[in-house]
């Protein structure tokens, strides 16, 4: 549990300092300070899905951000 930040950023192909989840190719696990974040690109936007150390794991985050889709 606890709390979770979504970052939408526009007209981005891809987040620096990450590395490629081993499980899906399509997120990117990292560190941003001391949040656990995981980073995805959709239809031109890409996603940052972020949570305290100790609140949720990077896997947890993945599949939370699985589910998350951009909507135009």
């Amino acid at each position: 549990g606890g709390p979770l930040s979504l970052i939408v950023v526009p007209a981005t192909e891809s987040v620096e300092g990450m590395s490629e989840s081993p499980e899906d190719r399509q997120y990117c696990h990292g560190l941003i300070g001391r949040l656990y974040c995981v980073s995805w690109v959709d239809d031109g936007f890409a996603l940052l899905l972020l949570s305290q150390q100790g609140f949720r794991s990077t896997n947890e985050l993945q599949d939370i951000a699985s589910r998350i889709r951009i909507h135009r």
